[in-house]
């Protein structure tokens, strides 16, 4: 049996969160032992199952280091796994007190603007040397880590997030179901937003188009999707704009699949996605796509083959392709087949096994050290 401890910074909404989800789901229970210890205890919405390690400590507190170290100890841990930015330092540290590997998993943060982004960068390039194996979610992610280090360390390999291939289906009764919810009508042209409501996700851009769409057509309507620090002020301008039946938030959802039956075309105007797993998301639920093609979400758009590229984040640019992809079922049909076909490489089970292996290999590696 093999023994993971999964070091996180918390276990709110987040794409982290859901892929430590996944892991822990369906990685092999007769083969992996997960453990999971959230730096923040609170806020806890994305359910882990498994043994989840608590703790009373405010931020930045130390003893949440030896926490580590304690529990690595006393749960004979064979591997770490980091999946952010404040505990892959934290694990490479406890890398000079303890003989296990440590796996870094970039989901992001390494691309991100601010100062606790840019102290992780200096700490980073100066303990990425301690790391069994670096995981990048994209390979905008492991470029940038190159960049970072001075050269692509040997340790350094993409894996890309995975959904559950069964799970996201076009459902037609789910659909009608859930746009009665919403009170929708098959006459009404859906478009919708799956994400934390941020402005790297560009949904302050998103909803000034479509308060402009519908002024030009009333059978638009929106859906959001996710929860954030932008969604008070958003609901806001909605009410404004007195659209509070056409534009609905429906805040953090665990049914996402069943909700993205309801939508007709998707929508992701990002300014940073360091992968962009709700742009995989829906182009299985044969959702047509227009996105933004930055950092990550760059790979899964491609050129433009599989979604309508925004060549500008710009509230009359989303407007444009909207209607461009309304207007022209034939550009709406290549798309969704391109699309669904190109989802096929990111099942579960394939990252499972991605992941699994480099557990093997960092084990194989330490103990013919």
């Amino acid at each position: 049996m093999i023994r993971v401890l999964h070091i996180i910074g918390s276990l709110g909404l987040g794409g982290a969160q859901v892929v430590l989800q996944r892991i822990v789901k369906h990685s092999n229970p007769n083969q992996f032992e997960h453990v999971v210890y959230p730096l923040r205890s609170g806020n806890q919405t994305v359910s882990i199952a498994t043994r989840v390690i608590s703790n009373p400590y405010r931020n930045y507190d130390p003893r949440k280091f030896l926490d580590i170290l304690r529990i690595c100890r006393e749960n004979k841990i064979d591997v770490i796994h980091t999946h952010l930015h404040k505990d892959a330092v934290a694990g490479l540290f406890s890398t000079f007190f303890l003989d296990i590997p440590v796996v870094v998993h970039e989901h992001g943060s390494i691309l991100l603007p601010g100062f606790q982004y840019d102290l992780f960068r200096v700490l980073f390039r100066f303990l990425y040397r301690r790391a069994a194996a670096i995981i990048a979610v994209s390979n905008a992610a492991a470029c940038r880590i190159s960049n970072i280090v001075g050269r692509c360390p040997s340790m350094l390999s993409t894996i890309y997030n995975s959904i559950d291939l069964d799970e996201f289906k076009p459902n037609p009764e789910i659909r009608k179901q859930i746009r009665s919810n919403l009170h929708f009508t098959d006459e009404h042209i859906v478009i919708g937003f799956v994400g934390r409501m941020e402005r790297l996700k560009g949904v302050d851009v998103l909803l000034d188009a479509m308060i402009s769409l519908m002024q030009m057509n009333p059978r638009y309507r929106a859906v959001f999707v996710g929860d954030g620090s932008l969604l008070a002020s958003l609901q806001k301008r909605t009410h404004q704009a007195g659209l509070d039946d056409a534009i609905r938030f429906l805040g953090f959802r665990t049914n996402v699949a069943e909700i993205l039956n309801a939508m007709d075309i998707g929508c992701m105007p990002s300014r940073f996605e360091s992968f962009g797993l709700a742009a995989i998301e829906m182009m299985r639920m044969k959702i047509p796509l227009i996105c933004s093609r930055v950092d990550g979400l760059g790979e899964i758009a491609g050129n433009g083959s599989n979604a309508l590229i925004l060549e500008q984040i710009s509230p009359a640019e989303i407007t444009s392709k909207i209607i461009t992809l309304t207007q022209t079922p034939s550009l709406r049909q290549q798309l969704i087949d391109n699309a669904h076909a190109f989802t096929s490489q990111f099942s579960t089970d394939q990252f499972i096994e991605k992941i699994e292996s480099v557990y093997a290999r960092v084990l194989n590696t330490t103990s013919t050290h």
